[in-house]
């Protein structure tokens, strides 16, 4: 009698598990392919100030404007991708044409804008090792009478 309920309970099991796997593998293995490349607990941005994004202007670096994409358009910082906190497209075209750069620098609308925060953030765990971050942000670089572009074509500089 025991001997009959324990190979019906493992045939349940077996059931159950191999109808998971059917059902649930594909979703499984996306989340697997699509793990983060860097812990998010390790996030740790190095905030800049203004000359340091002189220099790293000059020297054709990566820069990323994390602010809504229209105040992109309005004006940016030269060379600046735009990537909007929260917009996965922009995100992963940055990503793809230059993580392998490893650094880049990110910059919003001023000090009291998080965003740029948010979307190192998300660079970070998509693989780049260093996130400079640019705390006053577009405010302070118009502040500084420097060069800003503006864009009239929707691709955003990239």
């Amino acid at each position: 009698m025991m001997r009959s309920l324990f190979k019906r309970m493992t045939l349940i099991i077996a059931l159950a598990v191999i109808t998971g796997a059917v059902l649930h593998g594909p979703s499984i293995y996306s989340l697997w392919q699509n793990t983060a490349v860097h812990d998010l607990e390790l996030y740790s941005p190095q905030p800049v100030e203004r000359s340091f994004v002189q220099q790293w202007v000059q020297k054709g670096q990566l820069i990323v404007d994390a602010r809504s994409h229209s105040d992109y358009l309005n004006g940016h910082i030269g060379r600046a991708h735009s990537v909007p906190a929260g917009d996965g497209q922009r995100l992963h075209d940055v990503v793809a044409c230059c993580v392998d750069r490893q650094q880049v620098l990110v910059y919003c609308s001023s000090v009291s804008c998080s965003d740029s925060f948010t979307v190192g953030e998300a660079l970070f765990v998509a693989g780049f090792t260093q996130v400079y971050l640019y705390e006053g942000g577009f405010a302070d670089w118009q502040q500084g009478q420097h060069n800003t572009e503006a864009t009239l074509d929707e691709q955003g500089g990239q």
